[in-house]
């Protein structure tokens, strides 16, 4: 099953600013971190709230030793089923989130997960969510937002998939619930503020006769997001856990901790790990290609042909795809040892 980041749905749109979200500090295109799994037994340390406290995890374990940095970046939103959104936050293998920036607040217009293998599609289409309300800073952000919309899903049943489109009604709880340290592994961030969601849905499933009657269905979501105050637009630590009760579905208990620390005892070779972003994405002239640590960069069409090759790239490098045909490609980033590779859109 994919691995879903359970909480970049509704908590990760914007970096505290001495202590303070504002518009000035949202996410845009080009806007990337890199988070490993860690231990998910973890605490999610509910009761430390208030002002000067420590959120200590300092004997926090990586779930797989020396496993892989997986991505969270953002990009021009290109999906039908969001046409208000501006943007899609990808998190590699698991959650996409379509949200816009306003004046005072960010609008989520819903996100696309993995529940039990299939793809659910969550759209707030009738009242999005408000994920964040400007200015948002500790003893002032405590709100709560009504939210609707429709989740898409196909419900096995009777041996085939049947595509359900349920209404789903509910709430958004957020606040910023304390500023202070907080201690990752060997590392620790001075001025973190944190943000605690809980999100809770509610609806319906559709008889589909002579295979099931329908029910009830909810999805519950808890997330504490940690922003540092001057490290990253996106939190430097992530704590969720979602629960669904879904009609002939086994329940979903799901609990997923993202640290941006290596918290490996061996860590990982800095040497040997490639980061890419490709922006814009899509594109139609010229794309910069940002890497590190990377010995070639191939660009591919959809039947393998090499539309673009460069055995010694540097650090940010411009293509011009304006011949390029419009469609998919897939963008091939190397060192020696490791590869890794971004799809490219061309319009």
């Amino acid at each position: 099953m994919k691995k879903t980041l359970l909480l970049l749905t509704i908590s990760t749109t914007a970096i505290a600013s001495a202590q303070t979200i504002t518009v000035n500090d949202t996410l845009s295109t080009g806007d990337k971190t890199f988070y490993f799994e860690a231990d998910n037994a973890a605490p999610n340390l509910d009761a430390t709230v208030g002002a000067a406290v420590t959120w200590d995890y300092s004997t926090l374990s990586p779930l797989t030793q020396n496993g892989p940095a997986v991505k969270d970046s953002v990009i021009d939103n290109v999906n039908t089923d969001y046409p208000n959104a501006t943007y899609q936050e990808q998190f590699d293998g698991g959650i996409n989130v379509f949200f816009t920036n306003t004046p005072t607040e960010v609008t989520n217009y819903g996100f696309i997960f993995d529940l039990n293998g299939q793809n659910a599609t969550i759209k707030y289409d009738v009242d999005p969510s408000q994920s964040s309300v400007f200015p948002m800073a500790f003893g002032t952000t405590d709100y709560v937002d009504a939210i609707d919309g429709h989740l898409v899903t196909v419900v096995p049943t009777g041996g085939i998939n049947v595509p359900v489109n349920i209404v789903i009604t509910g709430t958004s709880t957020i606040k910023a619930d304390g500023t202070g340290t907080l201690i990752l592994g060997t590392t620790t961030f001075l001025n973190v503020l944190r943000v605690k969601t809980i999100e809770v849905l509610d609806g319906n499933v559709p008889a589909v006769l002579p295979f099931f009657a329908g029910g009830p269905i909810t999805v519950t979501r808890t997330s504490y997001a940690y922003y540092s105050l001057s490290d990253s637009k996106l939190p430097v630590f992530l704590h969720g856990e979602l629960n669904a009760v879904v009609p002939t579905q086994p329940d979903v208990n799901q609990l997923n901790v993202w640290s941006s620390v290596d918290l490996s005892t061996t860590g990982l070779d800095n040497d040997k790990i490639v980061t890419t972003s490709i922006y814009p994405n899509p594109a139609k002239e010229l794309i910069s290609i940002e890497s590190s640590n990377a010995t070639s960069i191939n660009i591919y069409n959809t039947i393998g042909q090499v539309v673009y090759s460069n055995l010694n790239p540097s650090v940010i490098e411009t293509v011009d795809v304006s011949k390029f045909e419009t469609g998919i490609y897939i963008v091939e980033v190397k060192n020696n040892e490791i590869t890794t590779t971004e799809k490219l859109i061309i319009k």
